[in-house]
C-alpha cells in the first residue's frame, strides 16, 4: 500500500516590503504586475520581477508501506520530491520474499520513478550492533543504482523534519556516496 501527496503549484505573490515602497496603485496596475508585466507608475518604471516573489512548484511526496514490490506505484510516484520507502533488509541479510525489501529494491523503485530523493525507513531491528555502523554499506549499494540521477538517499529518523523544497540542497553531503 502507498500514498501520494501532491500540492498544486503556488502562483507568484507580491513581496510586501517591495510593495510598501510604491505609491498607491490601481487594481489594473496590480493585475498587470501579477501577470508579470512591467508598468509605469507616476513616471517610475516598476518591474514585476522586483515586486513578485517567485512561484513555488507544488511538492509531491510518496510514502510506501511494507512491500517487496511496489512497481505498480512507479507511475503515481513519478517525479516525487520525496519517496519514503521501507528498507527492512540490509545487504546480505536473508529475506522473506513477499513481505519486505532491501536497499536494492528501494533504490530501483526511486530510480524508475525518477524521484528527487529517497528516504529509507523500517530498517531491520534484528541487526547486531548499531544501524549507523551499516549506513556506508546501505548507501553504497543504493548509490550504485541511483548514481546517474545524483539523488540523495537518507536514512529517516523518528520525528525527522524535512524542507521538501530544499531536499537536494539539505542532503547534498550524502551525495558523496555516489562516487563509491
Amino acid at each position: 500500500i502507498g500514498y501520494v501527496f501532491e500540492e498544486e503549484d503556488v502562483q507568484p505573490s507580491f513581496d510586501p516590503v517591495a510593495m510598501k515602497k510604491l505609491p498607491k496603485i490601481s487594481k489594473d496596475i496590480i493585475s498587470a504586475l501579477r501577470k508579470g508585466d512591467d508598468v509605469d507608475v507616476r513616471g517610475q518604471r516598476v518591474r514585476a520581477a522586483d515586486v513578485l516573489l517567485p512561484a513555488l512548484t507544488g511538492r509531491k511526496i510518496t510514502v510506501l508501506g511494507d512491500t517487496f514490490d511496489a512497481s505498480n506505484m512507479v507511475a503515481l510516484a513519478r517525479h516525487s520530491d520525496v519517496v519514503v520507502h521501507e528498507c527492512t533488509y540490509i545487504p546480505g541479510e536473508r529475506k522473506d520474499r513477499g513481505k519486505h525489501c532491501g536497499i536494492q529494491v528501494a533504490a530501483r523503485f526511486a530510480s524508475d520513478a525518477e524521484t528527487k530523493s529517497l528516504f529509507l525507513n523500517h530498517i531491520s531491528t534484528k541487526l547486531d550492533g548499531s544501524i549507523w555502523d551499516l549506513v556506508p554499506i546501505i548507501l553504497r549499494d543504493g548509490y550504485r543504482i541511483v548514481e546517474p540521477q545524483r539523488m540523495p538517499i537518507v536514512l529517516a529518523k523518528d520525528f525527522m523534519r524535512v524542507d521538501v523544497h530544499h531536499v537536494h540542497r539539505d542532503f547534498r553531503a550524502q551525495l558523496g556516496g555516489c562516487d563509491s
